[in-house]
């Protein structure tokens, strides 16, 4: 709406308009500082008023005069939503969320609640919400922000698309997939319509219905989208954008859950480090970049370099946004993760804790993030032999789970695994063995045979298999992953002498060959394959170990021992074939 139409709408110009410095525009524009008492030059301030003035009358379809008493009003919103934009752009979520809420309620009491600007203020709220985690807050708003848009705009402007989307990455989070599905799904075709294929918003939904894929572990489906969204952010924003590292780091994050641990952490170090350089190390996204990196620093039991990053993650928002935050609630799960890893029980205890009971209160307690907090404290139990509360949490879980993400999801799985492993430890072995089938079978199809978790599902029935005395099983199972194992090896990045956990258990294999009902010339050849894995892991360990020290002191001696080494690499080729 121009300074012309605006004057119309408010009666201060009647007839046909006649431009910018034409004598009726002229006219009205005096009529109209009179009525609200300005003196003096015309600024951007005095048209602004017009403007907010009008947009008011139009809204609420009441008289000039009361328009004008409430354009103050309105006008204090719109300085309280841009204060509110700077804040968020720092990171500082609270903050803006507080100033929304003032603007919010300005905008409705002046220009009521179905203004367009008063449903732009509903969906940034819902929106902050979301980001706090305050999902029960975040809800409703998007809703009514959605229909308001549709109302306004239409069913397929880009500002109603993005407020689908937006709904639809809160379902997501909830576990609400299919509903997610919907939604984004129709955001991401309307996008790609209205705007082609590399348009911001299209970007947008990409990502989104990458993330919904990923977050139901379907990482076929969810990579192609991701590095379109990455691809094409590098090329219209720029390698550096904030945008352009989401997709960064969700990509490490995919490589991460697949096991692909050597492709994750480049991605991983790029999108903190970008982070820090453009956002700051304090802002909320450096902070989850650290809590990433300190996650596949776990994975790899570099427990040393996992533990200073989840301390600052935990400090950095529990300091932000305070102890019941996402963020806080994330860090502390994680950090307790790696002191149970590490043996400090009590330590790790005290956190898992604090994960569950705030995630319970804050999420709900069938929230994915609260089941796993759930798990987490069930394993700890587990490792102090307090086994009926263990069973206790992992039966919740096993439920929840599977009533909220599926029978099987890889994480399903994993409590099915770890029931299994809690029944194993108790000589319950007959109601162990349906669960350990059912996760390794679950997750050869999921994940795939060269995955780290399917790859321990197979040595967890083995090593079950042994102790019930089924050593031809327990054979069969273990040759079946030692196929896996150089594509796991490449995968995962491992090398001999890794902190990187080795998968399977050669040892107890080699002893349960020899009890099996084999032919002396079959366990001679299943010896013969298994003892080549053995030697590499554990051999050429070792003299990576010592060439390491003799490097300094004997260059000869360091060279003898990278020869012997070449020569491990080239028969690990050999048995790769």
């Amino acid at each position: 709406m121009n300074a012309q139409r605006a004057l119309k709408v408010l009666g201060f110009y009647t007839g046909k308009l006649d431009g910018i410095g034409g004598p009726k525009t002229e006219q009205a524009l005096e009529q109209f500082l009179n009525a609200i008492g300005h003196k003096g030059d015309v600024t951007d301030e005095t048209l602004e008023k017009i403007y907010i003035a009008a947009e008011i009358k139009s809204a609420r379809n009441i008289s000039t005069r009361d328009a004008l008493k409430l354009a103050p009003m309105a006008a204090e919103a719109d300085t309280l939503m841009d204060e509110a934009g700077l804040v968020y752009r720092k990171g500082k979520y609270e903050k803006a969320s507080q100033l929304i809420a003032r603007a919010l309620d300005l905008r409705e009491r002046s220009l009521g609640k179905n203004a367009r600007a008063t449903v732009s203020s509903v969906c940034q709220l819902g929106l902050i919400y979301f980001y706090l985690g305050r999902y029960e807050k975040a809800e409703p708003l998007l809703v009514r922000g959605l229909e308001g848009r549709e109302r306004l705009l239409g069913e397929d402007d880009p500002y109603t698309l993005a407020a689908v989307g937006n709904l639809g990455i809160l379902y997501t989070s909830q576990g609400r997939y299919a509903d997610a599905e919907l939604l984004i799904r129709r955001a991401l075709a309307g996008s790609e319509r209205i705007g082609g294929k590399d348009d911001p918003g299209t970007l947008t939904q990409v990502y989104n219905l990458a993330f919904l894929f990923n977050a139901r572990a379907q990482y076929a489906e969810a990579e192609p989208l991701y590095i379109r969204s990455l691809e094409a952010r590098e090329r219209t924003l720029g390698k550096d954008h904030t945008e352009t590292l989401q997709s960064v780091s969700a990509l490490g994050g995919l490589y991460m859950a697949e096991g692909r641990y050597a492709k994750a952490e480049p991605l991983y170090v790029r999108a903190m480090e970008g982070r820090e350089r453009h956002l700051g190390k304090d802002h909320p996204e450096t902070l989850y970049a650290a809590l990433n990196l300190g996650f596949l620093y776990n994975a790899q039991r570099r427990f040393d370099e996992a533990e200073p990053l989840y301390l600052r993650a935990m400090q950095g928002f529990e300091r932000a946004f305070g102890s019941d935050a996402p963020g806080t609630l994330t860090a502390a799960n994680n950090l307790a993760g790696v002191y149970r890893k590490q043996g400090r029980l009590e330590q790790a205890k005290k956190l898992y804790v604090m994960a569950l009971e705030g995630r319970a209160r804050v999420l709900g307690e069938d929230h994915p993030d609260t089941l796993t907090s759930a798990n987490n404290l069930g394993a700890l139990f587990g490792a102090q032999s307090r086994y009926t509360d263990a069973e206790t949490l992992y039966r919740r879980v096993l439920e929840g789970r599977e009533r909220t993400i599926g029978p099987d999801h890889p994480d399903t799985l994993g409590t099915v695994n770890n029931l299994a492993l809690l029944y194993w430890l108790q000589g319950r072995n007959e109601e162990a063995e349906p669960l350990l089938l059912r996760a390794l079978e679950g997750l050869e199809r999921s994940l795939g045979m060269d995955h780290k978790h399917t790859l321990r599902k197979i040595d967890n029935l083995g090593y079950l298999y042994w102790g019930m005395g089924k050593y031809d099983e327990a054979v069969r199972l273990w040759k079946k992953g030692f196929v896996a194992l150089p594509a796991w090896m490449e995968k995962s990045g491992y090398e001999p002498g890794s902190t990187i956990r080795w998968p399977m258990s050669f040892a107890k294999f080699l002893e349960t060959a020899t009890r099996s009902s084999f032919t002396s010339g079959e366990k001679g050849r299943i010896t013969f394959e298994a003892q080549g894995w053995l030697t590499f892991n554990t051999l050429d360990k070792a003299l990576a170990d010592l060439g390491a020290r003799l490097a300094a002191k004997d260059p000869g001696a360091a060279k003898l021992l990278r020869t012997r080494q070449e020569l491990g690499v080239s028969l690990q080729g050999l048995r790769d074939r």
